[in-house]
């Protein structure tokens, strides 16, 4: 299998927003994507912090600099456990912290096979190689984009896509079931409760 450099399968790379580009009251309304919405490939939209963004000026950075798009990858820059997940919902005014870095890749590689190399035991242990120790683990998103990166043929990379597809799907079955399984307990206890009172 053909191992490439993340950087030569990169079209562009989308900076997050700091702290200081949110706090003007007269900067456009967003939702910001942190660190705590990343989950295993996957990003939770149902927290996202809601704020006013308005990039600083002294950088030149324009709006358009953060603009994201669907089947963008993203990738938590600091914690102890480096994440990546794939933007799969509208994109209109949603950016992502600082403490996250995105990036678009090309047609050689689909974003989901990155995420998941990323997420794989693999993946994790070359992020851990090449991040930096402190009180908060971090990496630099120019080492990031130095990992060497399989990419399996177009054929394999549509299979290991419609694989993980299938096991989230049937993960997101089992918590449903277990919701149900727990409501039918307290129902059981609340019911055998009232009948013995």
């Amino acid at each position: 299998m053909e191992q490439i450099i993340l950087k030569d399968l990169v079209e562009r790379v989308i900076p997050g927003v700091t702290p200081r580009d949110l706090k003007d009251p007269n900067g456009t309304p967003c939702e910001i994507i942190n660190i705590n919405n990343l989950g295993y490939g996957k990003i939770d939209t149902q927290s996202l912090e809601q704020c006013n963004f308005s990039p600083g000026k002294q950088r030149g950075y324009r709006i358009e600099s953060y603009a994201l798009a669907e089947g963008d990858v993203i990738i938590s820059t600091r914690g102890t456990n480096i994440r990546a997940a794939m933007i799969d919902f509208p994109t209109h005014n949603r950016f992502i912290s600082q403490n996250l870095a995105a990036f678009r890749v090309n047609s050689r590689i689909l974003p989901q096979v990155v995420v998941i190399y990323l997420n794989s035991q693999q993946g994790q242990h070359e992020l851990k190689l090449i991040s930096r120790e402190g009180s908060c683990p971090f990496v630099y998103v120019r080492d990031v984009l130095q990992l060497e990166i399989p990419v399996p043929s177009p054929e394999l990379q549509k299979k290991i896509v419609s694989y993980c597809d299938t096991v989230e799907d049937y993960l997101s079955y089992l918590k449903k079931e277990v919701i149900i399984t727990r409501d039918i307990q307290r129902h059981m206890i609340d019911s055998a409760l009232e009948v013995s009172l």
